[in-house]
């Protein structure tokens, strides 16, 4: 009886492992964020799948930054250099 466990130790149980190698798993898990089986898409910094993190960067080239150009075009400028 022993030499019949499934995957969660259950003699003669119904659990299998999937596809993704996850026991009684459904084959969902080794999908990525494209929901590709095993594709290579993942997060990128901004939360973009696939993305280059590019998206939330500010014009300083710091993610998530807050720095945005004033009306002179100057990045994280006050708008007194082109007065």
């Amino acid at each position: 009886g022993q030499t019949c466990l499934d995957c969660r130790g259950i003699a003669n149980g119904p659990n299998r492992y999937d596809v993704c190698d996850v026991c009684a798993g459904d084959g969902q898990s080794c999908r990525d964020c494209l929901g590709v089986p095993f594709g290579s898409a993942t997060y990128d910094v901004c939360d973009v799948c696939d993305g280059d993190g590019t998206s939330c960067i500010d014009c300083a080239g710091v993610p998530f930054g807050t720095k945005t150009y004033d009306i002179c075009g100057i990045c994280g400028g006050d708008g007194t250099s082109c007065i």
